[in-house]
């Protein structure tokens, strides 16, 4: 079963306070947010690391697929769709990992840059073999082909870590990093807090 984000703060607030104060609703609520920034944190990290000695990213313990409707813009005449989280600054923006069609996953948009678009006089250029093609700008994705009303296309992010519900089973940490998330996320809330970050006695192994 999947770790949610509140069950990871929960485990880290037992290395702060074994015996949980008066105050832990507080606390609590307080150390979900700093798991979130540790995660992504983590996540970053271990991305760019790879990214850098050229070496595989595996991305399935971060990613996680929406479905978002579309819309139309009519001062500009095409279609877009608003993100539904903030997607992780990543290489090659991969924080927006896949968009695709909702009714055929093998029908992937190819990313490009808003610039790409105006070159073209306002009209997405195809690429050599046709296929759609997409820009992200701000929390807005526009896309090259037109659409049906209720339409919707399906996003796949590595969504920030505090843009994902704190009971959400699919909150994208996979066991071998979470130990690393609760003590970056001991790390954050101590600083924030001014506690004296000595665990020595605290039962770090039981988290």
């Amino acid at each position: 079963m999947a770790t949610t984000k509140l069950e990871l703060a929960q485990r880290a607030l037992k290395v702060l306070y074994p015996e949980l104060r008066g105050d832990e609703k507080t606390s609590l609520k307080e150390m979900v947010y700093a798991i979130g920034n540790s995660r992504d944190f983590i996540i970053k990290r271990n991305v760019w690391e790879r990214y850098s000695l050229d070496e595989d990213i595996f991305w399935d313990g971060y990613i996680k697929q929406y479905d978002a409707y579309v819309y139309k813009d009519v001062n500009r005449g095409m279609w877009y769709a608003t993100l539904p989280a903030t997607p992780l600054d990543l290489p090659h923006n991969k924080g927006v990992y896949m968009i695709t069609a909702c009714n055929d996953t093998s029908d992937v948009y190819i990313p490009t840059k808003k610039t790409h678009n105006w070159l073209y006089g306002g009209s997405f250029a195809q690429d050599m073999e046709g296929g759609n093609m997409y820009f992200q700008e701000g929390n807005k994705i526009y896309l090259s082909n037109s659409f049906n009303e209720n339409a919707q296309i399906n996003i796949t992010l590595v969504p920030a870590g505090n843009d994902i519900d704190e009971d959400d089973e699919d909150f994208g940490v996979s066991p071998d990093i979470e130990i690393d998330v609760i003590n970056k996320a001991v790390e954050l809330y101590s600083i924030q807090k001014n506690i004296p970050q000595d665990f020595t006695n605290n039962r770090l192994s039981d988290i």
